[in-house]
């Protein structure tokens, strides 16, 4: 045999490029047009052994017609017609007579022969006659597909095409060319656009739009456009659902719905990476229908990084979250643990039927949580919110702009609060964060009296513009406040309630607070407290309030310019109807007015009291003798510089004056 008549495929396609080029290809095999074809140039002559061993067909239903004993190869130039992307070459599978043929990868002749599909490369949806013309319904296509190709990966080429839904029960990877690559729900499907299912089943999506097309669905009965109900089949065979560089528009009841089994044990995992989400319907609660963007619940692992949620708001709508994660089994803890991070999101929030859904909202028992590097605007409830029972949570460097109050109490920026069953919560650090112009508070952490978060940090935050208070802390164990920057607050700049155990409220910048600087509600024993360096400025009625607590550690603050309201102008008031058990008040300054005092002590004061080195405690300086020159006020004192038996310690100023009127005080035993 000659070698160089000899067909293969890597010779033939070297010659004419990749299958299905179009018609200018078919015409240049067959010769069409005057002149030798390709096949004929390769191989030569237009008949004898080398075209027996390859020919070309121009259709998928032209190769069913071949005769198996004319050929070993045939390459097609195209699914319905040359250049419409289909075809490919096809190799003869004599041993073979009863795979079934897949309208794809296997095409059966009719004398009983078996084509196949070479697959050295990626295999598209319109090698399984999918038209991508955004009109024919290409569901029966692209569902073949994907039956054939599990394991494997099935390319989307640029294209509309139209399905009412698609199984996916395998492990497969859909890739398309980018946003022009759509696949499309057909009108009026109502139902779960792609459904993937199966056990250990890992399912990715590349670089392509999946569109719902929600205009054209009816209202309240359209479902989720991905909805992923695999289970995981331990740590070996995770289900996998990979979501990346995909467009989601145009959806009904969501864009993603990823459901775990309610075990940690059998793994399901979700990754969204650099998505974009637009367009998704929003909540009603007439009729009731409600709605989300991703949905995440029951013992799922979750990752979102990178991706843009868009949405403008209608005005008959009730708005629509973002990302919401939840637990469905209240009879016991489905642990998930998730990492959302730098994402945009713009818009969302729900309000219906008087309760609200974050635009970022976990409702979950959880091993540990990361919240990170998020930008929430115009948010319509509390950007970031979570009813939630979490070992480990970390929400930090997101920066919040915008939140409007639609219910009651639910405006806050960031809002933590345990949820309703499950183990005790954990511990939560929320760090450097910027909250600005949120509808009710900035940032509020709450349990209950008998589901107290362990350990809360509320540290490095940047708190612009609140309707109510800027810091929310209430029925905690141990926490820390410090350095935080607050400013124009309709209520207090710091806000300690029902708190036990161990507080420290430290180096914080609050300033122009609608109320107390620093202020409290309720008796709190059990808490020892430490409020140490922090600086007011321009707190309204009073700077720091410390009232009905165990110890308090009160050193080295700065309060000044007490706005006065109702007459009262204070910096600090101490004390309280049950008293402070023990306090340390050292180096505290006032500055500006304070016409109730610069500190009272309230109801039953303090137990024991060690005070001294504030502003109000007066002047300590050191002399040979009382001052004759110089201003000075009542309590400022002058310590001899040579006491001596039987003399005093020094002079005391009893009336203010220049030099005032000065007593000595403090007699040394001769």
């Amino acid at each position: 045999m000659n070698d160089e008549r000899h067909i293969n495929r890597r010779k033939l396609l070297a010659a004419i490029g990749t299958a299905g080029s179009g018609a200018f290809l078919y015409n240049a095999l067959q010769g069409v047009g005057g002149g030798s074809g390709v096949v004929q140039a390769v191989y030569g002559g237009e008949s004898g052994e080398g075209s027996k061993k390859g020919i070309v067909a121009a259709s998928i239903q032209a190769l069913r017609e071949i005769d198996r004993t004319k050929t070993i190869g045939v390459t097609v130039a195209g699914y319905y017609a040359p250049g419409d992307g289909g075809g490919g070459f096809y190799a003869l599978d004599a041993a073979d007579t009863t795979t079934p043929d897949n309208g794809g990868t296997v095409i059966a002749a009719a004398d009983g022969g078996r084509w196949k599909l070479s697959e050295a490369g990626i295999v598209s949806v319109k090698q399984f006659g999918a038209t991508g013309n955004g009109v024919s319904d290409d569901g029966a296509s692209i569902q073949a597909a994907v039956h054939a190709l599990s394991g494997k990966r099935l390319f989307f080429p640029k294209g509309e095409y139209v399905a009412s839904s698609i199984a996916i029960s395998a492990s497969i990877e859909c890739c398309g060319e980018g946003p022009e690559s759509v696949i499309r729900q057909k009108a009026l499907s109502n139902r779960n656009f792609i459904q993937v299912s199966g056990s250990g089943t890992q399912v990715s999506f590349f670089d392509m739009t999946i569109d719902q097309n929600s205009g054209n669905q009816t209202y309240g009965q359209g479902k989720f456009a991905l909805n992923c109900t695999a289970a995981g089949n331990g740590v070996s065979h995770p289900a996998i659902l990979h979501v990346e560089r995909v467009h989601m528009t145009n959806t009904c009841e969501g864009a993603i719905r990823f459901l775990g089994d309610r075990t940690e044990a059998n793994r399901e995992m979700l990754r969204v990476i650099r998505c974009r989400f637009t367009n998704g319907s929003e909540s009603r609660s007439n009729p009731a229908y409600n709605t989300f963007t991703i949905y995440i619940a029951d013992a799922a692992t979750a990752a979102i990084d990178g991706c843009h949620f868009e949405h403008i708001p209608s005005a008959s709508g009730e708005g629509i979250p973002a990302i919401s994660i939840a637990g469905t089994n209240v009879s016991s803890a489905e642990y998930s643990k998730l990492s959302i991070t730098d994402n945009y999101i713009s818009g969302y929030g729900r309000f219906t039927n008087g309760s609200g859904i974050g635009a970022i909202d976990m409702y979950i028992w959880s091993r540990n949580v990361v919240v990170t590097g998020n930008r929430l605007e115009n948010s319509h409830v509390v950007p970031i919110r979570g009813k939630v029972n979490a070992d480990n949570m970390i929400i930090s460097g997101n920066v919040i702009h915008g939140v409007t109050q639609h219910i009651l109490a639910s405006g806050s920026g960031i809002s933590l609060v345990p949820a309703t069953v499950g183990p005790v919560a954990g511990r939560y650090v929320i760090a450097d964060n910027i909250v600005k112009g949120s509808g009710f508070r900035g940032i509020e952490i709450t349990g209950t009296a008998d589901n107290k978060p362990s350990f809360v940090e509320v540290s490095g935050n940047i708190i612009d513009t609140a309707a109510d208070i800027g810091i929310y802390i209430g029925n905690v164990k141990h926490f820390t406040i410090a350095n935080n920057m607050i400013s124009d607050t309709g209520g207090s700049g710091i806000t300690y309630t029902l708190c036990e155990g161990n507080g420290k409220i430290a180096g914080n910048l609050i300033r122009a607070s609608g109320s107390t600087g620093i202020g409290y509600v309720g008796a709190q024993k059990s808490l020892c407290l430490s409020i140490e360096g922090n600086m007011l400025d321009s707190p309204s009625s009073q700077g720091i309030a410390a009232e009905n607590i165990g110890e308090l550690l009160l050193h080295g603050n700065i309060v000044k310019n007490v706005v006065s309201v109702n007459g009262t102008q204070r910096a600090f008031r101490i004390g309280g109807t049950s008293a402070v058990e023990t306090a340390s008040i050292k180096n505290n300054v006032v500055s500006g007015p304070v016409a109730s005092g610069a500190v009272t002590y309230t109801g039953a004061g303090v137990t024991t009291l060690q005070e001294a080195g504030n502003s109000w405690n007066g002047a300590a300086k050191y002399g040979a003798a009382a001052p004759t020159t110089g201003t000075y006020a009542r309590g400022d004192l002058m310590y001899h510089t040579a006491p001596a038996p039987g003399g005093s310690i020094g002079w005391v100023c009893t009336a203010a004056g220049s030099p005032g009127t000065w007593k000595a005080f403090g007699t040394i035993e001769a």
